[in-house]
Parts: structure tokens; sequence; C-alpha cells
């Protein structure tokens, strides 16, 4: 990393820090590195079965309040899960140390605690190999990104907030890269890299009275609009001041679109089929079952989940292993399915359909306006 310092008549005096413009190598575990650690792990292992969950991860973000650049930081991750499985008794030991002499340590954790531990009657074989759908959700145009470019990016918000005089801007932008891999010693592999971005940011006028916000989120740095979203959640704090008292009552409210994505993905926990079917969630029937075939929305929407959306890009399996695809949770306002864990699937006589990482609402096409 080369820091230069520019100070010239006609340059503002500022750092400029250029940093590399790829993440550490550590950040981004090969498939062919994940397959030989896991591969070691089942040679060191003396369990029934053995399973292996790792990933690595970089995480670089911008942070800025008060119309002012606050901090810039990065940070590298990695970490490693054994769980060995000895009849129906199973533990899980991790560490984020990679090297043989801790990976031999870490299985002999796992079987260690995996012989204190008491049988799980719920415990399920191992998966063998399994076939996935490609997805590609790393995109080279946010793991290669700059310092200089995360702070173009906050300079949407910071510019036309020092400009008006009478704002203050905050936010906050993350990016990840990274890559997870799962294994055990039936054949099983699974690898993923992935990108992210995370931009959010809050508006308030000098006098107190009016507050804006806006978000977005992309696995594609292009994708996100940066300046559109300073714009928004300016706007949104011009118009929301000197607020006005209102009486109780019924009122038709409108939510923007990332309110109502941050409330679909709550359903991710309440789509097990297994709770609905043992009466404690929202899709429970009253009297018993499940609400499959009820209709439990406006005929407008639709939500679903699928790896391959692009604007969804999420994991081509879930945390056992099992693959995933298109799956249509709720269609025309219709309860289609819910999602059956390897055990509750057995036991009801269905297939395991594993749990999905992302969800998506459609239906409608009036503007916000």
């Amino acid at each position: 990393m080369s820091r230069e310092l520019v100070d010239t008549a006609r340059e503002p005096r500022r750092l400029f820090v250029s940093d590399a413009a790829s993440p550490p190598p550590e950040a981004l575990i090969s498939r062919e590195e994940a397959q030989s650690i896991i591969n070691k792990v089942a040679r060191f292992s003396k369990a029934d079965e053995v399973s292996v969950n790792l990933g690595t991860g970089y995480q670089t973000d911008v942070r800025f309040a008060a119309n002012q650049m606050s901090t810039s930081g990065a940070v590298l991750t990695g970490g490693l899960g054994v769980q060995s499985t000895i009849g129906k008794k199973h533990a899980v030991a991790t560490t984020n140390d990679f090297s043989d002499d801790s990976l031999k340590e870490v299985v002999e954790k796992s079987e260690a605690l995996a012989r204190l531990s008491p049988d799980d009657p719920e415990n399920m074989p191992g998966l063998g190999p399994q076939t996935y759908i490609p997805v590609n959700s790393y995109f080279e145009s946010t793991a290669n990104l700059t310092a200089e470019d995360r702070a173009r990016a906050a300079l949407t918000a910071l510019e036309p907030g020092r400009k008006a005089g009478d704002l203050a801007t905050a936010g906050f932008i993350i990016v990840n890269v990274g890559a997870n891999a799962l294994g055990n010693n039936r054949g099983l592999f699974a690898y993923n890299r992935s990108t992210n971005v995370n931009y959010t940011v809050t508006v308030r006028t000098a006098d107190g009275t009016g507050s804006g916000w806006a978000g977005g989120e992309h696995p594609d740095w292009r994708q996100v609009d940066f300046a559109g979203l300073s714009n928004h959640a300016i706007n949104k704090a011009r118009l929301s001041r000197n607020p006005v008292a209102i009486e109780p009552g019924k009122y038709t409210t409108i939510l923007e679109p990332q309110a109502v994505g941050d409330l679909v993905q709550l359903m991710g926990f309440a789509l097990a089929a297994r709770s609905a079917d043992e009466g404690r969630s929202a899709f429970s029937k009253q009297g018993g079952g499940n609400k499959i075939g009820e209709q439990i929305v406006d005929k407008r929407v639709t939500i679903l989940s699928d790896p391959q959306d692009p604007q969804l890009l999420g994991n081509p399996y879930d945390g056992q292993g099992l693959p995933l695809a298109r799956q249509v949770w709720v269609e025309n306002g219709v309860l289609k399915q819910l999602f059956y864990s390897r055990f509750w699937a057995q036991k009801q006589g269905k297939e395991a359909t594993g749990g999905p990482n992302t969800f998506k609402m459609e239906g409608g096409n009036t503007s916000m306006d």
C-alpha cells in the first residue's frame, strides 16, 4: 500500500491512499484449496461421519457522518467448523487456522465432544454427492474496488449535503467478498464464491425536524445507484420537515421496496413445514395442519426464491448441502409450499427441499409516486 500526499496551489490538500485493486488471496479460498482441506479432515477423522463447513471473506467499508468522511476499514476473516458423528451422537468444533496441525486438533476436539453428547433422535446421515445449478454471484466490479471507489460513492451524499448548508448526512458502505464450501466423508462437496455491496444513508435537516433514509444492496457494485439513493434520502428529509399531528385512525400506508424487502426476508423463519405442522407458525391451520393451498395475501402477490435471479444470486445450496433452485412459496396470493428439512420430510413422507437463503416479492406495476 502506498501513500501520496497531494498539496498544490490548484488542488485541495488531501491524503490519497492507493490500495490493491483486489482482495488478499486468503479472502477467497479456491475450490481446489477447499476440497483439499475437506479431504484432509476426512483422512484425520476416526468418527463414523465427519462434515466440514468452511468460509473465508474480506470486508471493506467506508463510514461518514456530519458531512465528513470518518472511517475506512478492512477485515479479513476465515473459519472452519468440523462436525463429528459417532453413532447418533454429534458435536462441532471450530478453528480459524487451516494448517494441518490445527485441522488434526479440531477433528480430535469434535470427536471428544461428540462422545460426551447425548444421542440425537433426529440425526440424519450425511448427504452423498449432489448436483447444483450454476450461480454467478461473484463480480469483479465488486471484488476489485479501491478505497477511492468507495470514497467517491460516499461523496454522492457528502457533496450535496455540504453544499445545501442545512443538511447533515451520515452513511455506511459495506463491501464483502468471500467463498464458502461444504463437504463430508460421503462424497458431498459444495462451493460458491460471492460478492455483495450494501449502502445505507441517513440525512437530517439542521432544524432537527426532517429525516430521510435510503438503502440498497446488490452483488454487483455497478447495479447500486449511489447517487439516486443519496438524493432520495435528501428529498425525504426535506419533505418530512415540520411534521404535524394527526388524529388516531386507519390510514393507507405505502412502504418503499426496501421496507417491504426487509419484511419479506423474515418469512424465511416461518416457511418451515415442521413449525407450521406443529402449530408454531403463521402458516399453521387452526385445528392442525398447515395453510398450503389457502389464499393468505392479496392476489397480486407472488413470493419466490431463485439463486439464479440476477437480483438475488444466493447460494445454490443450503447449510446441509441440499441443492436449491427456483421455489415459489406464494403464487397469486396462495400459499403454494413450505420447505422440508431432511428429518421432517422423512417423517412426513415428503421430499426434502432445502432451506432458501433469498426471497423476492413480485406483484403490482404502479410507481412509488
